[in-house]
């Protein structure tokens, strides 16, 4: 039996489409007809293997003016299906999710979130040790939460943005107790959807979300440790 022929590489991915789900964003229907339309320029067909990208702190995090405990456990965070995996999201419209073509995380969305507030939390000096798990028993502090977004929003209009957001709680005494929880956002905005450009704005986006959480983390853990 003969295969039916593939679509071209660039088609237009249609919403609901498993296999355009792992392909390119080529044309976004009406937004090509809209000024910005230039941004879906850089989403053609795939070039060859993926390039990775990282995360990492571009700025200072606040310093802790004296030491909160021994041990701060950043939690894995949960992440809805889009989000868990390694290919850079852009989000067309509310209702569809699509990933930049020739471009990929180093590793899992949540996996990366988790890793970058690692290294950030250490800069904080706040704790002996920052790590994914407790070394022996219950951690003095744990912060645990969801990866809301992290990737590109199209507007109606075709502008896009770079967008990150994490939900989180402060918990003390190995999670018996919850010192606060809060909900972080930043956004950056893009002139275009070269994967490069999205890649440093979503940095800087990060980078901006860790300074807010770290300077909330700081404040709280030292409230809760208030007689």
């Amino acid at each position: 039996m003969i295969a039916p022929p593939r679509p071209p590489a660039d088609a237009l991915a249609l919403p609901g489409h498993a296999r355009d789900r792992r392909g390119l964003i080529a044309g976004l229907g009406a937004l090509a007809l809209l000024p910005g339309c230039a941004l879906v320029s850089a989403l053609g067909s795939a070039r060859g293997p993926s390039a990775a990208y990282d995360l990492g702190p571009d700025r200072p995090m606040p310093r802790a003016p004296a030491p909160l405990g021994e041990e701060l456990v950043i939690g894995l965070p949960a992440a809805a299906g889009a989000l868990a995996t390694d290919r850079i999201l852009v989000r067309p419209d509310p209702r569809s999710v699509q990933y930049i073509a020739d471009a990929r995380w180093t590793e899992a969305a949540p996996q990366l979130m988790q890793t970058f507030l690692l290294r950030a939390f250490e800069e904080t000096r706040g704790w002996a040790h920052v790590a994914r798990s407790s070394y022996g028993g219950p951690p003095d502090h744990l912060l645990v939460g969801e990866l809301v977004e992290l990737g590109v929003a199209i507007a109606p209009d075709g502008a896009a943005q770079a967008e990150v957001a994490l939900g989180v709680q402060l918990l003390s005494r190995g999670g018996a107790r919850r010192l606060g929880a809060r909900r972080f956002a930043e956004t950056v905005p893009l002139a275009d959807l070269e994967a490069p450009g999205v890649v440093a704005a979503l940095n800087t986006a990060a980078g901006a979300l860790a300074v807010a959480l770290a300077g909330w983390a700081i404040a709280t853990a030292q409230a809760g440790a208030a007689p």
